[in-house]
Formats: structure tokens, sequence, C-alpha cells
């Protein structure tokens, strides 16, 4: 029977939405209220009625819920369904995740859109209309008052939910979490009314945001935002000025907020009113008692700063917002490109960690005795044990999460003192040390910023800290998929089993920020990403024929080709034909593979002279099985490169390697790794797939063209590192202190916590000279 419950509208049925990580209820019913503020109480458009309520079940305490009205037809007045006439029908649909971004025209046989009303009457297609409307119409058409989108859809709501979503941090503006409703009765056309607020007022569901987000306190500008494509052309048109009157009005409209609506003031008292009388009774989770530390202030802060940035924005006479997301690929790439709305989407809000404009800042707060006993564990040979992750909490440029997987990577580089990391966000399983596991499965589909895992590396002997950001961007002018990276200052803060401080946050160095080559990477690169990924694990991956591939292991039992993705199949008949094809049936080649896409990714390889890539040392690389154009290279850790053998500190009056910048391009490459043989005792030889390629025409003239593209893109690519230089000279320069307490003797003699200027400058002289000197060899060897 249908009841009124705490001044809520009478029904039968009600919401009960959960406390979530982060009092997600609390935030919930502030931005209920706050939206409803916004609208003046307009019945036409308001958010539900709610009440925070403690929830019991059995007798056992739930924690803080929301009880809150449902969004249906009878909380949006809408008429009764008409099934004889189905045009005359009011609407409702849902939208969840990033499926509402009108980037993407919707199949009506397995829509995103779930319609909630009318009941029985099957409207699918009209998202379908909507989206093709946004997507193809022109400019001219978009904007026109007698049939453009404003007949469409209610233009006075697409303002409010843009600045309601800048204020609260709500990922509406990114065609997130949403529902889209027309009622027949109001003119104004459809409108949309956000839902699911785990981001919202400073949080995340896994953690924190910067108050920042978004929005620059320098440029006065709104930024970084992964518009929805509605807003994208709203606010980003082709002729600047036929939106002028659009962006006044959104200017105009936060004033008469401003002025009668919404203050600093008010809204922090409305909070407090909100979160005092149930601040002792606050349950974070349903297993412990332990409420969320700082929160009030948190909240308090992000509105002063909210208010504070956006009044400053809008009171810019000039152009307010700002495109900084641009797609690394070519929209016509048949093979290259987002996954899905969801990839593009993710891999932009990823891309914030990876701006080189900026040096990030990765804060790690781990128990020490983990911590002891991860480091410990560095030293026994043990791979397996090596690799366990242990639980820490992270923050990055003021975006944290818990209970993130930390461990130590990398092979040869542990004997350094620096250590390099990696993070994983999806860890379900937690190594405790003594045999103790703590298992999270809620984590296995957990990101951060869309990423799954991510790297802190070292660079140990690189001392310019440029080898990988340069040798990357050689890949990048090439229009060839390759890990983003860049800088970021990295803090380790030990705590005892309370949490309590035992090490306060100690400066461990400059590190380089990699993405990791894994399943979201394919997402992010490749419009067909369900193919088989494989790793090469060892040195011993020179693509020769082996017949069972799967038993062909390195020392320590791990495969040499590991399959990184696909793992439940184990199916390696992709890997085997190419490797067949490469060995004993080369006129095949190019029904497996591209020679195309080959040369781009040796080319990029031969110009920068990395020694630690296939043609010598046939590891460090990925191999995608692409299901429509067959295998693709993909490169990783490339910082042998820039003549790292021959001038860098590294190599220091004992080169090991000769002289890259002048190494030959084809027939005779392989040669110049003799010095590095008698160094290391391998043969490069064989290496099959190099040595059929540069006796293939078909990958001869590609494979030169990529290099007349490098060198015509080298000046550029100087100009900008010379600039990157100077942006991380102090920070490299700045003492830190070692991850590892150990320090092993073969370098402990040597090996500093500060880098003297004079190293620093031995290697940045040894990067730049040698893109100098290898474009002008190039050049002469070009036909």
């Amino acid at each position: 029977q249908r009841e009124d419950l705490f001044q809520i509208r009478d029904d039968d049925d009600w919401l009960l939405l959960p406390p979530g990580k982060n009092l997600d209820s609390l935030r919930t019913k502030m931005a209920f209220d706050v939206y409803n503020m916004l609208k003046e109480n307009d019945s036409n458009y308001m958010l539900p009625q709610s009440k925070l309520v403690e929830v019991n079940i059995n007798g056992n305490y739930q924690g803080l819920y929301l009880l809150s009205e449902r969004i249906d037809r009878k909380m949006m007045n809408l008429d009764q369904e008409n099934i004889a006439n189905p045009k005359e029908n009011d609407i409702i649909f849902k939208t969840t995740d990033w499926d509402g971004d009108f980037f993407t025209i919707p199949n009506i046989t397995n829509s995103p859109w779930e319609q909630l009303y009318p009941n029985i009457v099957d409207l699918s297609q009209i998202p379908i209309n909507l989206t093709q409307f946004v997507i193809n119409t022109s400019e001219e058409n978009f904007f026109n008052e007698a049939h453009g989108i404003f007949t469409i859809f209610d233009k006075g709501e697409i303002i409010d939910n843009l600045l309601f979503g800048l204020l609260v941090g709500h990922e509406i503006i990114e065609g997130s979490s949403y529902y889209l409703i027309n009622n027949l009765k109001n003119p104004e056309g459809f409108f949309f009314l956000p839902w699911n607020f785990a981001q919202s007022w400073g949080f995340s569901k896994d953690g924190s945001i910067p108050y920042d987000l978004w929005l620059n306190e320098t440029t006065n500008e709104i930024k970084s935002v992964c518009w929805s494509k509605l807003y994208y052309r709203l606010l980003f048109p082709s002729n600047i000025s036929i939106n002028n009157e659009f962006v006044s009005e959104i200017k105009n409209r936060w004033g008469y907020i401003r002025s009668n609506l919404l203050n600093s003031d008010d809204l922090i008292i409305y909070f407090n009113k909100l979160y005092s009388p149930i601040l002792n009774r606050l349950f974070r989770t349903t297993r412990s008692n332990d409420f969320l530390e700082n929160f009030a202030d948190i909240i308090e802060n992000w509105i002063l700063t909210r208010f504070s940035l956006l009044d400053n924005i809008f009171n810019e006479q000039d152009s307010i917002f700002y495109d900084n997301f641009k797609s690394p690929f070519r929209e016509e790439d048949e093979i290259f490109g987002f996954s899905s709305p969801a990839a593009r989407r993710h891999y932009f809000k990823s891309s914030l960690l990876f701006s080189t404009q900026k040096i990030h800042e990765v804060s790690i707060v781990i128990q020490s005795d983990y911590f002891f006993d991860m480091l410990n564990r560095k030293h026994d040979n043990d791979r397996i044990n090596e690799r366990q992750y242990m639980p820490a909490d992270i923050s990055i440029d003021n975006y944290s999460m818990d209970n993130t997987g930390f461990r130590i990577r990398g092979n040869y580089n542990r004997i350094y003192p620096k250590d390099s990391f990696k993070l994983k966000f999806s860890e379900t399983e937690l190594y405790l040390g003594e045999g103790l596991y703590k298992y999270i499965p809620e984590n296995a589909n957990r990101r951060f910023l869309g990423l799954r895992r991510l790297n802190l590396r070292a660079a140990p002997v690189d001392f310019s800290l440029m080898n990988e950001v340069a040798g990357y961007e050689i890949f990048k002018i090439l229009g060839y998929p390759c890990p983003r990276v860049s800088w970021a200052k990295l803090y380790i803060t030990e705590t005892d089993i309370n949490g309590n401080f035992t090490k306060s946050k100690e400066y461990k160095g400059l590190y380089l920020l990699t993405e990791d080559i894994d399943k979201t990477f394919l997402n992010y690169n490749f419009k067909n990403p369900e193919g088989n990924l494989y790793k090469s694990t060892e040195v011993t991956a020179n693509l020769a024929y082996i017949a069972d591939l799967k038993n062909f292991l390195t020392w320590d039992g791990r495969r040499v080709y590991e399959l990184r993705t696909n793992k439940m199949q184990d199916d390696y008949s992709d890997l085997e034909k190419f490797i067949y094809s490469i060995n004993l049936n080369w006129s095949n080649i190019q029904n497996i593979t591209n020679l195309t896409l080959l040369a781009k990714y040796f080319a990029a390889s031969n110009f920068q002279g990395n020694w630690d890539d296939y043609v010598f040392l046939p590891h460090n690389f990925f191999l995608y099985s692409d299901p429509n154009f067959g295998f693709v290279l993909l490169p990783w850790d490339i910082e042998q490169n820039f003549n790292m053998g021959f001038n860098s500190l590294y190599s220091y009056g004992e080169p090991f390697a000769p002289d890259f910048r002048n190494a030959s391009l084809l027939s005779g490459y392989k040669g110049w790794f003799d010095n590095i043989s008698l160094v290391f005792g391998l043969d490069p030889d064989p290496r099959p797939l190099w040595d059929n390629l540069i006796n293939d025409i078909n990958f001869e003239i590609p494979y030169n063209n990529s290099h007349k593209q490098i060198v015509n893109n080298t000046s550029s690519l100087i100009n900008q590192t010379e600039l990157w230089f100077d942006f991380i000279e102090t920070t490299v320069l700045t003492p830190f202190n070692f991850t590892d307490f150990y320090i092993d003797p073969v370098v402990e003699w040597w090996y500093p916590d500060q880098i003297p200027p004079g190293w620093f400058n031995i290697d940045k002289n040894r990067v730049l000279t040698f893109l100098e000197g290898r474009k002008q060899y190039v050049s002469s060897q070009i036909p």
C-alpha cells in the first residue's frame, strides 16, 4: 500500500541509497538539495526529496543510507501512457557510465539507454535520433533558432546542468549518469536530471578528487573536461562567434545564481546542519566504525574553492572554455583508435596523469612492516614472490585511492637503491607478509582515472630522465601507439598497523610515470582490442621457430612469450602461425601482419639507436595479434637509447657500444651490436624477422619513408626536449632519499642520492647531440 514516509510524497516503494566508501549517501543528499535550490523548487525539474536514515537488518547496523523518491512518472508529473498513440507519450530514459555522451550512435537492439517510461510503448529510437542530430547536423543548422538544438533540448536546463556539474564536480557534463526526460506539456523540450553522485563535493567513489577539478586558477579557464558531444558542439564550434550568445547566457545565469540562490556561507551552514547531528553515529562501512577523517574539512574547502574559482572564471571577458584533449589517431585510421566511447572517455581522463607540462606528485602511504617485507623479497631471486602486491594508500595530483596494490618492479636495475615500482588499482589479492593475504573482490573492476596499472620507473642510470620521454615522442611522430609517460615526484610515508606515522613523508626522487601495456592500453589504442597480447620476457624472444611455444620458458619457468590477455583460452595458435611464417613461409607474411606498421616500429627504434630491443637483445617489446590486421609490435622499456652505451654517464670513459648516430638503416645495422655482444656475451643471431624484413621491398619503402618523416620532425623535437630539460632540471638535481635501506656494493661507491649538475649535463648533452647527429646522418642515407 502507499505510504507517506518522512514527509516524502506517498508511494509504494522508495530507494535506499547506500553509504558507500566516502559517505556517498550524505553527499547525494547534498546534491539533491542543492540542485533543487538551483531550480528554485520548480516541480518540473526537481531531484528527489530524501531523508538520511540509519538502516538495521535483523538488528545489525548497516550504516547511514539515503531514503529517496524514485525518478518516475509521478514524480515528474507525466501523463498516463498512451498506447494508442505512441508519439503522444512523455518519456524517461536513464543512462549510466558514459553511454550518454552522444559520441556514438547506439544500436537499437542493444541500446545502453534504459527506457523507464512508458512501460509498454517502445520508444528506443528516440535516443538514437537525438544522437544522430548531435553528431551529424551541420554547425549552421545546429545553432539555427528555428530548428536547431534549442528547439529540441531545454536550453535553460543545459546551462543549469553545466553549472551544477562544475560546482559539484558531477560528470553530467561528460555525458555520464543522468536521466533524459521529455514532458510534452513543457514546450522547452528534452532535459536532463543528474544521477549517481559518487563523484561529488571533493570525493569519488574510491577516494578524493582535487579541489580545482576541471578549473585552471592561473588562466581562469575551464579545461580538462571530457565534454559530452552535446556540450562539445555547444562550446567549441568552428565558427567561434556562433555561440557567443550561449556563452553569455551561461555567465549571466551564474551571476543570477550567485546573487539570488547560492553563496558559500549559506551552503556551508546547510552542510553543517546536515552533518553535525549525525557525526557521532557515522559508520564508514558495515564492517568498521571508523568515520571518514577530515570529511567536513574537505566538503567545506571544496565549496569555498569552487565558488571562488567559478566566480573568477565567469567574470572573464574573453573565452573561458578550453579544449585540451586531442585524439592521437586519425578518425579514418582502420586499426588504431578508441575501441568504444568509454575507452575514449577513460583515455582522456587518464591523460591528466601524463601531461609533460607539469611535474606530477605521487604519494604512497604504506605500513612499515609491509615496506620492509617488500624490500627483503626484492633480493631473494624468486620472481613470483618478488612480484606480490602489498596494500598501500596512494594519491596522485590529489586524486586518491586506498588498498592499492604496490610492489617493486624491474630486473637489472634492482641493484640500485632507487627502486622502480608498479601500482595495480584493480588488485583483489593483497599480500600482508608471512603467508597472509587480504582479499578485496570489489577491487576487480576498479580504475584510477581509467587505468588498471601504472608504473613508477626510477630510470636509475639515465641521469637526464629524458630517454623514454623523447624516445616515445619519436613513435608518436609516426602516429604509432606507445606508452604515455610523464615525470612525477615520489613521496613515501610509513605507518604502523594503527595508521600512526613511523616514518614521516620522505621524498624519494623524480620518477617516470609510465602507462602499462595491458588490456586497457589495447582499448585506448586499437579499434579491436579483443586479440591476444604477448609480452617478451627474456632475451631469447628472437621469434625463431619453436615447435611448442607454451613450453618455451625462461630460466625461472616463465613463458618467453607470456600471454597477457585471453588467458582462459590460452590459445597460442596465432603466434605459432606468425613465427612459422617468419621462419618457414615468408611469402605468407603479409597475411598475418602489416609490413608498413612493422616499418614504422623498426624505423622509430632504429632512429633512436635503442640497443635493448628486438634487433640486439630480443626482448622489451609486446606483440599484439589484432584480429583484423595481424601482429603489431609495441615498444616497451626503451631507456637504452640515444647512445646510452657510448657517451652517457653510465658508460663514461668505457663505452661498450659504438656511436649510434651513424648506425646503418638496413643492412649492417646488426653489426653495430658487435661490441655489445662482447660485453654481454650474447650473439645477435638469429633475428629472422629483421633479417627477412631488410630484404623485402614492401618493408624497405615505408621504412625509409618513416625515417624521412622522423627527420622532418626532429628539429621541433630537439626544441621541445630543450624546453623539457629546462623544466625538470631543478627537480632532477634535488636531493632525495633512497627507497632501499640496503645498497649493493657494486654501486655503493658511486651512486648518489643527489645527482650532481655535471652528471645531468653530460646526459643532457648526450640526448641533444645524438638527435642532431642522427638527423644529419639519416638525412644523408635516405634514398
